[in-house]
């Protein structure tokens, strides 16, 4: 009940404010910029039992990782999970596997901008921070021998 009360109370603050449009923050875009990209997946909570999830891909200076700064929203998407989830674990990778799309779409085409190469041979460029508020997944990926009954939930360790 009070994210649909924080919800009422967001539309309203922008229905009085929409005289100030957009605001973007001012990010440097150099090979320091760290794109950040958050990832969060509910289970199983839409009809037939569906999951949902949401990606939010945002550029941010890279302090980012040291301190609260302020990011721009590059990209976002929220959906039902094409995928069929069996627990929160493979919920929350789904909406990982998808917000890793994005990112790498994103920084691919900046990096394209910035350093005048064609897109498959730039490579990755920019620093990238995933986060997540799913402790299971951050266990899974960072465990040298992860155990879990869902094979397709085990990806590749960051590199």
């Amino acid at each position: 009940m009070l994210d649909l009360k924080r919800l009422y109370e967001t539309v309203e603050f922008l229905k009085g404010t929409k005289e100030q449009g957009l605001v973007y923050q001012d990010v440097p875009l150099d090979k320091a910029t760290t794109i950040v990209t958050f990832t969060d997946s509910s289970w199983a909570n839409a009809e037939q039992p569906k999951s949902q999830y949401g990606a939010l891909v945002l550029i941010a200076p890279p302090q980012v990782t040291e301190v609260p700064c302020m990011a721009t929203l590059l990209d976002w998407k929220s959906g039902r999970s094409t995928r069929v989830c069996r627990s929160t674990l493979a919920a929350e990778t789904s909406a990982a596997d998808e917000g890793a799309d994005r990112f790498t779409f994103l920084q691919l085409c900046l990096s394209e901008l910035l350093y005048h190469e064609s897109a498959y041979t730039v490579g990755s460029r920019f620093n990238n921070l995933h986060v997540t508020d799913a402790k299971s997944l951050y266990d899974c990926i960072t465990a040298e021998n992860p155990n879990v009954s869902d094979k397709r939930s085990i990806g590749s360790p960051p590199i």
